[in-house]
């Protein structure tokens, strides 16, 4: 078999079919009064992921929140552990403090030496001879 030649229209570019110059006026369709079941529940479909898709975003920003909420509060209760902390240490070093100052030792030194006070001698009142 020889191969056949090549004929020369095949390297001309088609020419597109002449377009009539009146436009011709387009055929209008009335919608359907009632979508079919198909496309009913192509929309339930769709309106059930977008109330799921909105249920589920809100569930996400409730539990941010509630965890937002749980940070908060735990930093505050170590803040507030810190200075429990600190007050007792505080209250164990004033109540030493305490102790040593008003030790009778202490007071009855204090009032001798720097208060200039000496102790009362008995005060006998009457003469006794009753």
């Amino acid at each position: 078999m020889a191969p056949q030649p090549l004929r020369q229209d095949a390297f001309e570019p088609r020419r597109q079919p002449a377009v009539p110059s009146v436009a011709l006026p387009r055929r209008r369709v009335a919608p359907d009064p009632a979508p079919s079941a198909r496309v009913q529940r192509l929309v339930q479909r769709r309106i059930l992921a977008l109330v799921a898709v909105l249920l589920a975003t809100a569930l996400g920003f409730f539990v941010v929140s509630q965890y937002a909420a749980i940070m908060v509060n735990n930093y505050e209760i170590e803040s507030l552990q810190s200075n429990l902390q600190q007050q007792d240490a505080l209250n164990a070093s004033l109540q030493g403090k305490v102790s040593q100052l008003s030790s009778p030792t202490r007071v009855l030194n204090y009032a001798e030496n720097v208060l200039k006070m000496r102790p009362a001698t008995p005060v006998i009142v009457g003469d006794g001879n009753h």
